[in-house]
């Protein structure tokens, strides 16, 4: 089972929350502990994963330098904190999901892949349309053969609203 920690669950880390309750469901996941800044707005998700026995914190350091044997934390938050969330995440001994995109420079991604070197943990980066209903059809198609023997592919992409 695979022990995970968060930092946020509001925003777009709503759907993280959710994904790590729908996992522990099936048994897949365990939340052993989770970063809210915002805690009188999140009652709910807070009596929620207290239940569970995850642990919540105010500070992601404080998160971080209590925790132990965990293999993910996941980063849904801000661009400007993937970079130094993620270090301090590998520093810690913990791989990372952070949100897209990554970084706001390439500096960070220098500095991220530098951290990756000196920790042997990893960043990955959460793409979420590639998880959509949709896209795992069409992937299951085309991995069955439905369309014949794949040549070329190329794709154009777009985000909503545009």
């Amino acid at each position: 089972m695979l022990k995970v920690v968060l930092i946020g669950v509001s925003g777009f880390g709503n759907i993280y929350y959710e994904d790590i309750l729908r996992q522990m469901g099936k048994g897949n996941v365990r939340i052993v502990a989770a970063t809210i800044i915002n805690q009188a707005e999140e009652k709910e998700k807070c009596k929620k994963l207290l239940s569970l026995g995850c642990k919540i914190f105010t500070d992601y350091r404080e998160m971080l330098s209590q925790i132990n044997g965990v293999d993910l934390c996941m980063i849904p938050t801000g661009i400007h904190l993937h970079t130094p969330m993620s270090i301090d995440a590998m520093r810690s001994n913990c791989n990372v999901l952070v949100e897209k995109p990554v970084t706001a420079t390439i500096q960070e991604v220098e500095a991220l892949k530098k951290c990756e070197k000196e920790t042997s943990k990893f960043v990955a980066v959460g793409y979420q349309l590639f998880y959509s209903d949709g896209i795992q059809k069409l992937k299951e198609i085309l991995c069955q053969g439905e369309l014949g023997k794949v040549r070329c592919l190329k794709s154009w992409g777009t985000g909503p609203g545009n």
